[in-house]
């Protein structure tokens, strides 16, 4: 599978990659980094879109890598079990997950169900 192909297109209505020119001013930027046990999380305030840009490395001293600019569907990814609500804040938990086979895959943890959404890609 191509970044191109990444995220699926079955998976549109979940997350889909935009263009960066089409982020809005106000959107993410997330950097994972495979020495923090190959994922990157947090809590975020529950919103129906998000917009974000995300990079990633292999370790602190690696050149960063895009992966890519998405609309993410928060609401969705809640009802298909992609993300969890945290019990005692309310809020969103979102965690991308750098698997050994290089994509990158929204998923709340390990053994859970995931989806895929790209690979580390050089500028």
């Amino acid at each position: 599978m191509s970044e191109r192909e990444l995220p699926p297109a079955s998976f549109a209505q979940l997350i889909k990659r935009v263009d960066v020119r089409e982020l809005p001013p106000k959107h993410r930027r997330w950097n994972g980094n495979d020495r923090s046990n190959r994922e990157h999380h947090a809590a975020i305030d529950f919103e129906k879109t998000v917009f974000l840009s995300l990079n990633w490395k292999a370790d602190t001293n690696a050149p960063t890598q895009f992966v890519g600019a998405f609309e993410i569907n928060l609401e969705g990814l809640l009802k298909e079990g992609f993300v969890r609500i945290e019990e005692t804040t309310g809020k969103v938990r979102l965690r991308f997950y750098h698997d050994a086979d290089g994509i990158i895959y929204i998923q709340t943890k390990s053994g859970r169900p995931r989806l895929p959404v790209g690979r580390p890609q050089d500028h």
